[in-house]
């Protein structure tokens, strides 16, 4: 008698932890799927270095070094500070949009973020 009121009580408690889950699953799916940078939002340059960083890949690339290749002016100095004003825009962007940066600042380097979004572009 105890037995069964444990497993019954057991069961339900699972069937509620699983309904949660479920949900929780569902709020996190933000369509982490990227499979192209033409967002209305993004102008040509942004798209030119998010082109560049997905070129990259997990090397990622400094700031300077995205300037110095997408041809700004003065890529050690207000080139590559232009790159990071652009890089700061399309973070504030996809956080508004996707929930969550597509970009990354790491260790002076700029990523794509591999690890919530999935780039599938071709």
């Amino acid at each position: 008698m105890v037995r069964d009121m444990l497993r019954k009580s057991l069961e339900s408690r699972l069937k509620r932890i699983e309904e949660r889950l479920k949900r929780i699953e569902d709020i996190l799916e933000l369509s982490p799927t990227v499979v192209s940078f033409d967002w209305k939002e993004f102008n040509e340059r942004d798209k030119e270095i998010l082109e560049y960083l997905y070129s990259k890949g997990r090397e990622g690339a400094t700031t300077t070094e995205i300037a110095t290749n997408l041809g700004f002016p003065n890529p050690e100095s207000s080139g590559r500070t232009i790159v990071y004003r652009r890089l700061k825009r399309i973070e504030r962007i996809s956080r508004r949009i996707k929930g969550l940066p597509i970009v990354i600042y790491e260790a002076k380097r700029w990523f794509l973020n591999y690890d919530d979004f999935d780039f599938k572009l071709s």
